[in-house]
């Protein structure tokens, strides 16, 4: 008797009276299992021949189990080429309107809190115990207990003296390249996560150090190699968790929204800026001149009211369009002022009280996050060089004004300094798309005759003792300083510090750092 005969078997038995207990206690078997056979037993008999003829499994009947309605099954089942008829597709056809278990807005709420508001749930009998299989169908109920809980984390967020606080579970990027974001300043974590983060860094040591003396790979290697991979996963979470600190003045003229990340954790986005954050901040300033005239650029500014057709307005301001253009690449000196201004605007607008919507140019800089690198000497001079060019800009008002009558070289000056922040040569493990990128990046740091030597130094910290024993082996042996025997023998800590002295200056550096040399054919 096969799984199916089985299944048949145990519905006879229910039609003649027998309870799923007198089954289940007759056959020695679960009522859970004799449940899920009864619900194949009851499947369309369509689908039935089907697995009769070969041409559908146990598994793919399992997912049909989802509903009852046999001229629903059928439909799936004709509208599925055969190439793609599995569990999953069955499953997401059938609950089509449905939200899955394991939907972050679920897992926020929890599948306990919503039935016991009275939700209504569908479950697939073959669930497994991590809630694949189980779909809400009040959406609606869900979306207000989602809310209801976010407004709890709101409150609290709120209360910490931001000038508003909105409630957006799928906010995105999308959501928030609307916003200008003003950066915080990363904290000490709490106690607890600390303690945890040494500790697994810790952990993670040991194994490195352990994996160094392995000549052969064993399961053990493997199970090593795996837990490493987890625990730097987990050390980049509690480094994203790490909380920032924002000033009041900060506080009290931006905003902060609340979202639900993909894990089902409510997600807070602090120091959001908006177009009537500027307004109040223009109005503050106002209150504090006694009603003196301001000076930003927006005041009195409206957009012209004319009698005339949409498509004609659209058609004669293209014109105007193209005009000022053709003027401004004739006029190279304007024309460098004006995207200087635009730059500045994007890299120093909330410091200056301007906003670089405020601009005509539609450019458009990336900044690469470089924090990790705030430490560093070339990441220090960066830092300084933004402070001494910030304390010469005027308000932002008079920012226009400014651009126009400095020299040159003042000018390019802001351009160097803006384009540098944009530049991008950092190397992600597992992103397809940058080889070109990197390439560029060597080609540049070519034309600008840039000695790495000058800018990193490899050290214990910052390089050997972030890699393994024979990898600082091969590492010594590349600067011309072979490591012996009982070097190699050393603790880990002991060797990256006696390959620091060993290594300084000889003028090697580790392969991720340099900058190709460019030969001439």
């Amino acid at each position: 008797m096969d799984a199916l005969d089985e299944c048949l078997a145990f519905q006879r038995l229910a039609s003649n009276g027998k309870s799923i207990a007198d089954i289940a206690a007759r056959f020695g078997y679960s009522e859970m299992l004799i449940e899920r056979r009864l619900a194949l037993a009851r499947l369309s008999p369509v689908l039935i021949e089907h697995y009769r003829k070969g041409s559908a499994n146990l598994d793919l009947l399992q997912a049909f189990t989802l509903t009852s309605d046999h001229s629903l099954q059928e439909q799936v089942w004709n509208q599925l080429p055969e190439w793609n008829r599995n569990p999953g597709t069955v499953r997401r056809l059938l609950s089509d309107k449905d939200i899955p278990a394991s939907d972050p807005q679920v897992r926020f709420v929890t599948l306990a809190a919503y039935e016991a508001a009275g939700g209504t749930t569908k479950r697939d009998l073959f669930a497994d115990e991590d809630g694949n299989g189980v779909f809400i169908t009040d959406a609606d109920l869900l979306t207000r207990l989602v809310n209801e809980k976010l407004q709890q984390t709101a409150g609290t967020t709120k209360s910490e003296g931001w000038r508003w606080v909105e409630i957006q579970p799928d906010a995105d990027y999308s959501t928030l390249a609307k916003f200008r974001r003003i950066p915080g300043e990363p904290e000490p974590l709490p106690r607890k996560l600390e303690a945890k983060r040494k500790a697994l860094q810790k952990e993670l040591d040991t194994l490195t150090e352990q994996l160094d003396g392995q000549e052969e790979e064993t399961e053990e290697c493997e199970r090593a190699y795996d837990r490493i991979q987890q625990i730097e996963t987990d050390l980049e979470e509690i480094e994203n968790s790490r909380p920032v600190s924002y000033p009041e003045t900060v506080k009290q003229s931006c905003g902060v929204i609340v979202s639900l990340d993909p894990n089902g954790q409510a997600r807070i986005h602090p120091g959001l800026l908006r177009r009537e954050d500027e307004a109040a901040i223009r109005a503050s300033r106002e209150d504090h001149t006694d009603g003196e005239a301001s000076n930003d650029q927006t005041d009195g500014i409206r957009e012209p009211e004319a009698g005339f057709s949409a498509a004609l307005i659209q058609s004669l301001t293209t014109v105007k369009t193209a005009a000022i253009a053709a003027e401004l690449a004739r006029q190279p000196r304007i024309a460098l002022a004006t995207v200087v201004y635009t730059m500045i605007l994007q890299e120093f607008s909330f410091e200056i009280e301007s906003y670089k919507w405020l601009s005509s140019l539609q450019l458009s800089m990336t900044h690469t996050d470089l924090r990790e690198a705030e430490e560093s000497t070339p990441g220090k001079v960066l830092s300084e060089l933004r402070q001494s060019l910030r304390t010469q800009l005027p308000a932002g008002a008079e920012l226009w004004k400014w651009c126009l009558v400095q020299s040159e070289e003042t000018l390019l000056s802001y351009l160097a300094f803006v384009t540098a922040k944009s530049v991008n040569a950092i190397q992600i493990k597992g992103q397809s798309d940058h080889a070109l990128r990197l390439a560029h990046a060597n080609a540049l740091a070519q034309s600008l005759n840039t000695n790495m030597n000058r800018w990193f130094v490899p050290t214990a910290e910052n390089f050997f003792n972030r890699i393994s024993k024979p990898q600082i082996a091969d590492a010594l042996t590349a600067a011309g300083k072979p490591a012996d025997t009982a070097k190699l023998n050393l603790k880990k800590a002991q060797l990256a510090a006696a390959a620091e002295s060993e290594v300084a200056g000889t003028g090697w550096l580790p392969e991720p750092v340099r900058i190709p040399v460019e030969i001439s054919e």
